[in-house]
C-alpha cells in the first residue's frame, strides 16, 4: 500500500513536471531568474534580472503604496541561444513614516508579445541586514532568499527560520515564493547532457522538451466571409493566427463539378493576419465553394475552412441571326438590313435590345425581295429568315475569283467587277454575259494586281488576282543595355528571340513586339508597332532593374541598415556604425583634415577662415549626411565642410566638377568647394566662404557643436554664454538663447532631442528642452570638462584634474553617480556599442576603458598629449594629439592597432565621426547603390519601392546620375513612382534610401526598390 502511494506521488510529480515543460516551451513567458533589494535613505533599489524567450519590454514593481512601470529598451535585451537575457535597475521611493518596518513589494516582466511572467511578492526592511547568526533586530532587512514570517504564521514543514527572523523554503531560489525543483534543468541552454559542475543527467527533461516540441499547435483559420462584387467577380475574408508564424494562407475555388477555377496564397504573414483576396473572376454563374487552408513556419496545417456560394453570371447577350434564301440569292447579293443600319450578308447576327424592330431585305438582280418586316425580339439568341424567288432574267454566267497568297487576303484583299461591291477571296458573283471590268483593292504593304477585262459565257467562269509582298523591317532596343546584358530580348509573335538593336523583316501592318522575362528585372509591357512598307519602325523596350532580395541589397552600400535579421527587406540595424571618416582640427594651421578610419590616409585638408585670421579650429562634429561642422575658438565661426564622396559639395564656379583639395595640401580660402558656409556666432550672419570681410572676433569663442535629429546643428559660446540653433541645409541662425552663468564647453543632443552642455566653471552641467525652451542645471562634485551619451538614456561628465567622473539620466535628469573617483584627470569622453565608456587622461599620454558604471576595466598606455576620442565605423576608438599624432584602439584587444603622424595641433572634444549624432541621438541608416545602364545617356524615368513607414520614422529617397563617374548631377529627392524632374541623362545612377527613427525604437522597413528608365 505505501510502494502504492509511492509510486501514485511519482506519477502526479512527473506529470506535474511535464505539464510545466510544455507550459514553459509552449507559452514562452519571461522569467525572473534573480533580483537584489536595496534599501535607501528614503527609496527601494531593486535590480532584476530576467531570461525570456521573447524581448522584455517593460517591468512593473509595486513597493508600499508606490508603482513603477519601466519601459525596457531593446538594446537591454541580450540575444543568447534560449531567447534574451537582460536586466534592470529601478527606484521605487518609500516614506518611512509609513513604513517603518516591513516594506511588501510585487514585480512582473512583460514581454514584446504582452505575456506576462509569474507576479513575484517579495517583502524587505528599511533598516540594515542583521550579520549571520544575529536575532532579528527592530528595523533590520533580510538576507537576500530570505522571506519573512507574516504575524501569527506558522513555518511550512521543511521551512528553516534563518538569521533575522527570515523563513527559507526548502530548495527554494533567494525571494522565490513557489517550489522551484527542476527548474535548473530546464532552463534555456541546459538541453544536452550534465549540468556542468554535477553528476545528474537531464535526460528526462531534454525527453520532455522533446514532447513539448510535436505538440507545436497548427495555425488558426476563421471561417470564409464571401464577398459577393458582381455577376462574375468575388473576394474572400478570413483571419489568422499561429504561435510561430504563418508560412502561408491559399484559397482554391472550384466549380459545381469540382474543376478549380481560381486560386490565390498569402505568404509571409508573420503571426497574425487579416485580410482579403484580391478579385477571383468565375464565370457562367452557379454553385462554387471555396477552399482555405494555413500553414505555419514549421509545417503544421490548420483546418480547412469551406465555404460554399452562387453566382449569376452574365447573361448571354440579345441577337439576331438572320439567313438567306436561296443560296443563289445569297450568292446574287442578297442580304438583310436592321432597324436601318448596315446591310448583313446571310448567316451574320447583329447584338441588339429586346423589343420591336424592324427587318429589311436587299434588292437583288434577278430575284424578288421580300417584303420588310416587323420582327419581336426577345432577350438572348434570336434567328429570322428571308427567301428570294427568282425572275427571269437574260442569260448570264457566274465569275468566282480567287486571290494570293493568304497573307494579302488575311490583311484585307478584295476584288470588284463593273466597279460593284467589294468581294472576298472565293467568292462568286452572277454577271450577264458578256465583257466586264475586274479590278482588286489596295491593302497596306502589297502590291496590287493589275486590272483585268473579263469576259463571262454562260455558266461557271473563274478569274484570279496575286499580291505582291511589300515588306518593312523593325528594330527594337533594350534599355538600359545593362538588361540587354542580362539576357533581355524581343520578339514578333512566336518568331525567334532577337537581340537589342536586331533588325527584323516584317510584313508592312501591325505587328505586337513581346518583351523576354529576365531575373533580376521587371519587363515592360508588350509594344504595338505599325510597320510601313519599305521603311523601318523603331521601338524602345525600358526594363527596371528590381532590389528585392539579400543578394540585391548587398550590391549597394550599407551603413546602419542590415538585412539580416529579417532577410530579404532592409532595417535599421542593432549595431551601431557611422561612415568610415574622422574628421580632426589643426588648431595651430587654421584648417581640418578628413582621415579614412580604415587606412589612416589623410583624403583632405580644407581651410575653414582666411589665412590672415587666426581661427584656432577646435570642436569638429558630423552630421547626418556626414558632412563636418567645425567651430572656430578665436574667430567667433562655425563652418560646415561638405562630404565630397556623398554628393555634399557644390559646383560654384560652374566648371562641370567640384574643384576640392584631395590631400594633405588645402586650397585658399573660399576656392575648395566642399567648404559649404561660414556662421558668425558674433553677428548671427552667415556667409559664402570669401564673402565675410569683417565678422571675426575673438569674443564669443564658440566651444560646443551637435547635431539634432533633424541635422540642425546647435553651436554654444564659451564668453558670451549663448546656445545657437543653425539650420543645417542653410546655414541660417533659427534661434539663440541665453544661458547666463553658464559657460559652455562642450554639446551633445540626446534622443529625446535635449540639448545637454557641460558647465566648465560652474561645476555642473545644463539642459536646454527646445520643445519648452526650459533649462536646468544639475551641480556635480567637479568641474564638466568634456561629455558624452550612450544608447541607453546616460549621460557621462569628465571632471578632468578632479580626478572625478559622473553619470546623468537623461530622462528623469537625475545625478545616477555622483562624482565617482577615476584616476588619471579623465578628459574627453565616447562610448561604444557594448556600453563601455573611454576617456582620454590628460598629461598622463592614455585612455581609459570603463564599465558603464564608471568601474575601471583597463588603461590603454600610450604617449604624448591625447585630447578628444571618438569611435569609428567599426567600432574602434581613435584618440587625437596634441602632437600631431593620432591612435586608434582596438577594443577587442585594448591595443593600438594603428598610429599615424598627421601634421597639425589636434584639440578636439566633440563628435568626429558622426557616431554619437547617427546612433545615439538618433537612428539613421542608408543603402547606396550604383547601377550601371553599360551605355551612355541612358534616360532614367523614376524609382518605384514598397516600403512600411510607422509614426515617428521616415524614409528618404534620392538619386543623381553621371556618365564617368567623377562628374555627378546635383542630388535630386524622389517621390515614389513620379518623374524624375532635374537628373539628366548618365551611363550610371547612383540611388541613396535613408531610413531614420525621428522617436521610439519601431525601424522603419524598405522591401524592394526598381530603377526605370525611359520607354
Amino acid at each position: 500500500m505505501r510502494w502504492n502511494k509511492y509510486i501514485t506521488s511519482v506519477f502526479v510529480a512527473t506529470l506535474a513536471l511535464l505539464t510545466l515543460c510544455i507550459d514553459i516551451y509552449a507559452g514562452g513567458r519571461p522569467e525572473i531568474t534573480s533580483h537584489t533589494v536595496q534599501a535607501l535613505d528614503r527609496a527601494l533599489s531593486i535590480n532584476i534580472q530576467w531570461q525570456s524567450e521573447n524581448p522584455v519590454a517593460s517591468v512593473k514593481i509595486i513597493a508600499g503604496q508606490g508603482e513603477k512601470e519601466v519601459k525596457i529598451d531593446e538594446y537591454d535585451n541580450r540575444r543568447n541561444p534560449s531567447g534574451y537575457s537582460g536586466e534592470a535597475s529601478v527606484v521605487i521611493p518609500i516614506d518611512p513614516a509609513l513604513y517603518p518596518g516591513i516594506i511588501p513589494y510585487q514585480i512582473q516582466l512583460v514581454d514584446d508579445l504582452r505575456q506576462k511572467s509569474n507576479l513575484f511578492s517579495g517583502q524587505t526592511r528599511m533598516q540594515a541586514v542583521a550579520m549571520p547568526g544575529m536575532a532579528p533586530q527592530p528595523g533590520m532587512m533580510p538576507q537576500p532568499g530570505m522571506m519573512m514570517p507574516q504575524p501569527g504564521m506558522m513555518p511550512p514543514q521543511g521551512a528553516v527560520m534563518a538569521p533575522g527572523g527570515v523563513m527559507v523554503m526548502p530548495g527554494m531560489p533567494a525571494g522565490q515564493h513557489d517550489d522551484g525543483w527542476g527548474k535548473s534543468n530546464i532552463r534555456a541552454g541546459m538541453g544536452q547532457g550534465n549540468q556542468p559542475g554535477s553528476d545528474k543527467p537531464n535526460d528526462m527533461v531534454d525527453k520532455l522538451l522533446t514532447v513539448a516540441e510535436r505538440f507545436d499547435t497548427p495555425p488558426a483559420l476563421e471561417a470564409i466571409r464571401v464577398n459577393v462584387l458582381g455577376p462574375e467577380n468575388v473576394t474572400f475574408s478570413s483571419k489568422a493566427n499561429d504561435d510561430k508564424g504563418i508560412r502561408d494562407i491559399t484559397f482554391r475555388v472550384y466549380d459545381s463539378v469540382g474543376n478549380k477555377v481560381g486560386e490565390q496564397v498569402f505568404t509571409n504573414l508573420g503571426r497574425k493576419w487579416e485580410g482579403s483576396t484580391q478579385p477571383i473572376k468565375v464565370t457562367g454563374g452557379g454553385g462554387f465553394r471555396v477552399v482555405a487552408q494555413a500553414v505555419d513556419t514549421a509545417g503544421n496545417t490548420s483546418k480547412e475552412q469551406v465555404a460554399t456560394f452562387s453566382m449569376k453570371g452574365t447573361p448571354p447577350p440579345t441577337t439576331l441571326l438572320v439567313t438567306l434564301l436561296p443560296p443563289e440569292a445569297v450568292s446574287a447579293g442578297a442580304q438583310w438590313q436592321f432597324d436601318g443600319a448596315a446591310w448583313q450578308t446571310s448567316g451574320a447576327s447583329v447584338t441588339t435590345a429586346a423589343g420591336r424592330h424592324k427587318l429589311a431585305f436587299k434588292d437583288t438582280a434577278g430575284w424578288i425581295t421580300p417584303a420588310m418586316v416587323d420582327i419581336d425580339i426577345k432577350e438572348g439568341p434570336n434567328t429570322a429568315s428571308g427567301t428570294y424567288t427568282t425572275v427571269t432574267i437574260p442569260k448570264s454566267g457566274k465569275l468566282t475569283v480567287n486571290m494570293l497568297p493568304a497573307d494579302a487576303v488575311n490583311g484585307g484583299a478584295q476584288w470588284v467587277v463593273d466597279g460593284g461591291a467589294p468581294q472576298n477571296d472565293g467568292a462568286s458573283v452572277t454577271l450577264p454575259v458578256g465583257k466586264h471590268a475586274l479590278t482588286f483593292k489596295q491593302i497596306p504593304g502589297w502590291g496590287t494586281p493589275a486590272s483585268q477585262d473579263i469576259v463571262i459565257s454562260e455558266g461557271a467562269n473563274k478569274a484570279s488576282g496575286i499580291y505582291a509582298a511589300e515588306n518593312g523591317t523593325v528594330t527594337i532596343a533594350v534599355v538600359p543595355a545593362a538588361a540587354a546584358t542580362a539576357g533581355a530580348q524581343w520578339r514578333i509573335g512566336s518568331g525567334a528571340w532577337q537581340n537589342s538593336g536586331a533588325v527584323l523583316t516584317a510584313p508592312a501592318g501591325a505587328v505586337t513586339v513581346e518583351l523576354k522575362d529576365v531575373a533580376g528585372w521587371v519587363k515592360p509591357s508588350n509594344l504595338s508597332l505599325t510597320v510601313v512598307a519599305l521603311k523601318n519602325v523603331d521601338g524602345v523596350a525600358a526594363y527596371g532593374r528590381t532590389y528585392s532580395v539579400n543578394k540585391d541589397f548587398e550590391e549597394g552600400q550599407l551603413v546602419g541598415l542590415e538585412d539580416q535579421t529579417v532577410k530579404d527587406q532592409l532595417q535599421l540595424s542593432k549595431k551601431s556604425t557611422t561612415l568610415p571618416f574622422i574628421w580632426i582640427p589643426n588648431s595651430d594651421q587654421g584648417t581640418i583634415s578628413k582621415i579614412n578610419t580604415e587606412t589612416g590616409v589623410e583624403l583632405g585638408r580644407y581651410r575653414i577662415s582666411p589665412s590672415n585670421v587666426y581661427s584656432d579650429p577646435s570642436r569638429t562634429t558630423v552630421d547626418l549626411m556626414g558632412n563636418c561642422w567645425v567651430g572656430n575658438r578665436q574667430a567667433a565661426t562655425a563652418v560646415k565642410v561638405g562630404l565630397s564622396e556623398n554628393g555634399q559639395c557644390v559646383d560654384r564656379n560652374g566648371n562641370g566638377k567640384i574643384d576640392t583639395s584631395t590631400s594633405s595640401t588645402p586650397m585658399a580660402w573660399g576656392e575648395d568647394e566642399c567648404v559649404l558656409f561660414e556662421v558668425s556666432v558674433n553677428s548671427g550672419a552667415t556667409y559664402q566662404p570669401g564673402k565675410n570681410l569683417s565678422d571675426y572676433s575673438n569674443g564669443p569663442y564658440p566651444r560646443g557643436v551637435a547635431i539634432d535629429a533633424n541635422n540642425n546643428v546647435w553651436v554654444s559660446t564659451f564668453n558670451s554664454q549663448k546656445l545657437f540653433k543653425i539650420d543645417g541645409a542653410s546655414g541660417k541662425v533659427l534661434d539663440t538663447i541665453l544661458l547666463p552663468g553658464h559657460n559652455s564647453y562642450g554639446l551633445v543632443v540626446d534622443k529625446q532631442g535635449k540639448v545637454w552642455s557641460s558647465g566648465h566653471g560652474g561645476n555642473h552641467v545644463l539642459r536646454y528642452n527646445p520643445q519648452d525652451r526650459s533649462v536646468i542645471r544639475i551641480p556635480t562634485r567637479h568641474l564638466v570638462y568634456g561629455i558624452g551619451i550612450d544608447k541607453s538614456n546616460h549621460l557621462y561628465a569628465a571632471g578632468l584634474n578632479y580626478n572625478r567622473m559622473s553619470r546623468i539620466n537623461t530622462v528623469t535628469e537625475q545625478l545616477e553617480i555622483d562624482g565617482v573617483s577615476i584616476a588619471r584627470n579623465p578628459r574627453s569622453i565616447a562610448v561604444t556599442n557594448d556600453g563601455d565608456v573611454w576617456t582620454t587622461n590628460y598629461q598622463y599620454g592614455s585612455v581609459t576603458r570603463l564599465s558603464s558604471d564608471l568601474q575601471i576595466k583597463t588603461v590603454v598606455q600610450n604617449s604624448g598629449e591625447l585630447a578628444g576620442v571618438a569611435v569609428d565605423s567599426n567600432g574602434k576608438v581613435w584618440a587625437v594629439d596634441y602632437n600631431s599624432r593620432l591612435i586608434r584602439i582596438n577594443p577587442a584587444t585594448n591595443a593600438v592597432d594603428m598610429e599615424k603622424s598627421i601634421p597639425g595641433f589636434h584639440y578636439s572634444y566633440s563628435d568626429m565621426t558622426g557616431f554619437v549624432a547617427r546612433t545615439m541621438t538618433t537612428q539613421i541608416g542608408t543603402w547606396t547603390l550604383l547601377l550601371d545602364a553599360k551605355a551612355t545617356g541612358n534616360k532614367w524615368q523614376k524609382l518605384s519601392w514598397n516600403a512600411n513607414v510607422p509614426q515617428n520614422t521616415l524614409l528618404k529617397v534620392r538619386v543623381r546620375s553621371t556618365n564617368d563617374q567623377n562628374n555627378w548631377s546635383a542630388w535630386e529627392e524622389v517621390a515614389k513612382d513620379a518623374e524624375f524632374k532635374s537628373t539628366p541623362a548618365g551611363q550610371f545612377i547612383q540611388v541613396e534610401s535613408t531610413l531614420q527613427v525621428l522617436s521610439g525604437d519601431v525601424s522603419p522597413v524598405l522591401s524592394d526598390l526598381t530603377v526605370f528608365s525611359k520607354q
